[in-house]
């Protein structure tokens, strides 16, 4: 079985790719022309590498034979500058249109979006997060993601699966942003005054992403299952069990205490600017999903994190 993946050697898609070519899927990764090859793609058989131009098809021979397409490419992270805009709209909502319309002509069976949970809602929730909860995001980069939902909606048809996922933050080792800060802080092994801290945040592994996606394009679904869905790891967890299952990972102690009127942005100014992305509550309930498609992650969270950690220092050193 062939699968097209579109965004294959960012963070995400390296891991997705490496996977759906360990299950012995035959894959067509798409990368950017002029992007380097993911150095553990090496040696791995059923990895086909096409480089995407800028022509208007661009996505032929990505699609070539393809059943299924799963689109990581995209904007991650809010650009800065005055084009902000501008720069969404191009990477999250054309290139999504250009690919949903591609994939219809190439005749692929199965469209499967990866979308934010930003869609939805902004850094944090006081309430949990589902698929019942009205979207209302709150910044550009949330708006464009909910667009391009609505635009991967119109490749659900009665012959064709169309699926969104909306997760939270994807940890793993080599992920970039906060979950680098929050790692490169575990491995100082300094004293952290978080002990007091009582959010609840969901997140969802690289791991069990992957799995998800493999699962969902593997296999022929109802088509009637058309649609979007929260996906996260199981229990949201609280910042000090995030350090404490880092540093467990890492082999360094938690070393985490509570000091009374210290907020975390005093604490450590290092993390201000994603201060609500860690500290804030996110819970998100994805029930919907794994009912549906008889998913169930193969690692808890917390082992994914623990993991997380000790790949982290084994790399760094």
């Amino acid at each position: 079985m062939r699968l097209a993946v579109t965004g294959a050697n960012g963070f995400i898609g390296r891991h997705v790719v490496r996977h759906l070519a360990n299950q012995g899927y035959q894959v067509a990764a798409g990368i950017r022309a002029g992007a380097a090859i993911p150095a553990d793609w090496n040696g791995t058989s059923g990895i086909d590498l096409v480089r995407l131009s800028e022509k208007p098809d661009q996505f032929a021979p990505l699609l070539d034979g393809a059943e299924a397409v799963i689109h990581l490419a995209g904007l991650a992270a809010v650009p800065k500058g005055d084009d902000v805009a501008q720069a969404l709209q191009a990477a999250n909502v054309d290139l999504t249109a250009a690919l949903v319309k591609a994939a219809k002509a190439a005749g692929v069976q199965s469209f499967i979006h990866l979308s934010s949970i930003r869609a939805v809602v902004g850094s944090t929730s006081s309430t949990v997060v589902t698929n019942e909860t009205p979207p209302a995001p709150v910044e550009p980069y949330g708006r464009s993601k909910l667009d391009s939902e609505r635009i991967v909606a119109t490749f659900a048809s009665p012959e064709r699966l169309a699926v969104a996922l909306r997760p939270p933050l994807v940890i793993g080792a080599d992920a970039g942003g906060n979950w680098k800060r929050l790692q490169q802080l575990a491995a100082s092994g300094l004293p952290l005054p978080f002990g007091g801290i009582d959010n609840r945040r969901s997140y969802l592994s690289v791991q069990t992403l992957s799995e998800a996606l493999a699962h969902l394009a593997g296999r022929e679904w109802a088509v009637d299952l058309s649609g979007t869905y929260c996906l996260a790891d199981p229990l949201p967890l609280a910042l000090p069990e995030v350090i404490t299952a880092l540093r467990m990972g890492m082999k360094r102690g938690g070393r985490l205490f509570f000091l009374p009127g210290l907020s975390a942005t005093r604490a450590l100014p290092v993390l201000s600017g994603a201060a609500n992305s860690l500290f804030g509550s996110l819970p998100v309930d994805a029930g919907h999903f794994f009912r549906s498609f008889a998913f169930e992650p193969s690692t808890p969270l917390v082992n994914a994190i623990e993991a997380s950690g000790a790949q982290y220092v084994a790399a760094s050193s």
